[in-house]
């Protein structure tokens, strides 16, 4: 896929294409995510209330069985809504079994994709889609 990026200066005009590229990891079902209507949440197409929680820590978990206990408990409890956090900042690279997003090292960004970066948030998704857990 590809989109164009137009400029137009007053006498003429460039269009540029660039490729794009999106990764998903599955077809999101129809409901699987919370919206908001005004100031309320819809759930599965429905306007309703809900029992949900924060777990801003459950993406620091190394453990996929971890995880999966969490989220099974959750459930049992009746949780339908679950919010985590997608952000782990740090300034310098942390030692072995200390979960990061991105760093920022002299000025320079990158994004840690690896089993100790957004693959571990990627489980909590999976995991909390399998549970019936609904995230925001």
């Amino acid at each position: 896929m590809k989109t164009a990026i137009t400029t137009s200066a007053s006498t003429s005009t460039t269009t540029k294409s660039v490729p794009t590229t999106t990764t998903s990891t599955g077809p999101v079902a129809s409901g699987a995510i919370a919206t908001t209507s005004g100031t309320s949440f819809v759930i599965d197409g429905k306007l309703q209330y809900f029992v949900g929680t924060n777990t801003y820590w459950i993406g620091f978990l190394t453990n996929n069985a971890d995880v999966d206990l969490v989220m099974q408990h959750l459930a049992t409890s009746g949780i339908k809504v679950l919010r985590v956090w997608g952000f782990n900042d740090v300034t310098s690279i942390p030692g072995s079994g200390t979960v990061y997003y991105q760093s920022f090292i002299n000025g320079v960004a990158s994004i840690n994709t690896g089993t100790n970066g957004l693959q571990r948030l990627d489980y909590v998704v999976a995991s909390a889609q399998a549970h019936g857990i609904k995230l925001i």
